[in-house]
C-alpha cells in the first residue's frame, strides 16, 4: 500500500517550539497527540504521520503568529511504500 511518509528534522521542531515559546506538554496537546510523541519526535525515535505533522505545524502557526510550513521542520516524500514485515 502506498502512503506519505513523514521525516521530520528533530533539531528543527525542537528550534521552532522554543521560539513559538511553548513546552512539550503545551505543543501535544495544541496538536492532540501526547507530549511523550512530541518529545520522542525531538530525539529522533519516533516520526509522525502526515496528519500529525500537519497539526503540529498549525499548532506553532498560531503560536508564532505567521505560517509555519510542515517543511520548515520535516521532509515529505510522497508514495513510499510500507512494506509488511
Amino acid at each position: 500500500m502506498a502512503r506519505t511518509r513523514v521525516t521530520v528534522l528533530p533539531e528543527a521542531l525542537r528550534a521552532w517550539r522554543k521560539v513559538a515559546d511553548v513546552t512539550q506538554h503545551q505543543l501535544g496537546k495544541e496538536a492532540d497527540c501526547s507530549d511523550t510523541l512530541i518529545a520522542l519526535i525531538e530525539i529522533g525515535r519516533r516520526q509522525p504521520s502526515e496528519d500529525t505533522a500537519n497539526r503540529i505545524s498549525e499548532a506553532l502557526t498560531a503560536r508564532l503568529g505567521f505560517p509555519l510550513p510542515v517543511e520548515a521542520f520535516a521532509t515529505i516524500e510522497g508514495d513510499a511504500v510500507e512494506v509488511a514485515s
